[in-house]
C-alpha cells in the first residue's frame, strides 16, 4: 500500500499548488489538504471545491496520524503540529536556496548568479515557523527533503521540458498556463515521491546532505557550520537538498 500525504497549500496565490495537488491524486497518494491560509479569493475558493470533489479532505490544520507533509505554503501548520508534540517521517518542500558557495558557476541561473543568499517566497511566509521547523531533531521530524529557488526557476521547469506529457498538456489546456510557467510546487512533489520511494520514477535533481542559512531573513546553504561560525549566520539541521539537475 502507497504512505498517504498531507499536502500544505495556499490556494489564493498562482495555480502552482493546484496543479501539485492534482499531481499527488494522480498517484492516488494524496489524503489530506491543508488550506494555510483558508482560501477568500474566488479564484481559490473555486479550487477547494475541485479539490473537495475529487474526493480529498480539506483542513485548517495537519490531522493526527499524519506521517508525510509535502509543503507548497508556509510551514505554520508543521511547526505547530511538532510542538504538539507530534513527530513526521518526512517533509519535503519546495524552498531554500542553494548559491555560488556551493553550484559551480555554469550551473548558476544568470538572475542568481555569484550570490550566496536569496530570499525565498516559502520559508519567507512564515519565517519563525521556518526556523523552529528547520531545528527540529531526526527524532522530530525524520528527513527535510528540500527543492529550491535555484531550481524551481530553471527553463527546464516547464511544461516544454521536464513536463511535457499529455497529462500536464491537458492541465494547460483547462486552466491556460503558458509554456514559461515554472512548476515549482509540482518539481517538489515529483522529487519526494521519487525519493521516498512511493512512485517507481526517478529523480530529476541531484542532492547533497546541506544545512539550510538564513542571515537577515536571506536563505542560503552549506556543507557545515565551520565556515560561517563567527559571521552572525544561523545555520539549522542537516537536510537533503537538491542541488542541481542531472
Amino acid at each position: 500500500m502507497k504512505p498517504k500525504i498531507t499536502y500544505i497549500a495556499d490556494l489564493d496565490q498562482d495555480i502552482d499548488d493546484f496543479l501539485a495537488i492534482l499531481y499527488l491524486i494522480k498517484y492516488d497518494v494524496l489524503e489530506f489538504v491543508v488550506c494555510d491560509p483558508w482560501p477568500i479569493t474566488d479564484e481559490g475558493k473555486s479550487r477547494l471545491e475541485k479539490i473537495a470533489h475529487l474526493g480529498i479532505p480539506c483542513f485548517n490544520k495537519i490531522q493526527l496520524g499524519t506521517r508525510i507533509v509535502f509543503c507548497g505554503g508556509a510551514l505554520t501548520s508543521v511547526a505547530k503540529f511538532i510542538e504538539n508534540g507530534n513527530t513526521l517521517d518526512a517533509l519535503v518542500m519546495n524552498g531554500g536556496f542553494v548559491g555560488c558557495n556551493i553550484i559551480k558557476p555554469e550551473e548558476q541561473l544568470l538572475k542568481f548568479k555569484f550570490k550566496e543568499f536569496v530570499k525565498t517566497y516559502n520559508f519567507n511566509l512564515d519565517i519563525e515557523s521556518t526556523r523552529k521547523v528547520l531545528s527540529t531533531s531526526e527524532n522530530e521530524i525524520g528527513e527535510i527533503i528540500l527543492v529550491g529557488k535555484h531550481l524551481c526557476h530553471h527553463g527546464k521547469n516547464t511544461v516544454v521540458d521536464l513536463w511535457n506529457s499529455l497529462f500536464f498538456k491537458e492541465l494547460q489546456r483547462e486552466y491556460k498556463f503558458n509554456n514559461d510557467k515554472r512548476l515549482h510546487d509540482v518539481l517538489a512533489c515529483h522529487e519526494g515521491l521519487s525519493l521516498l520511494n512511493i512512485i517507481p520514477d526517478s529523480t530529476y535533481c541531484e542532492y547533497n546532505s546541506l544545512r539550510p542559512m538564513n542571515i537577515m531573513d536571506n536563505w542560503g546553504s552549506t556543507f557545515d557550520e565551520l565556515p560561517y561560525s563567527e559571521e552572525g549566520i544561523d545555520i539549522y539541521r542537516e537536510c537533503k537538498v537538491a542541488v542541481s539537475y542531472k
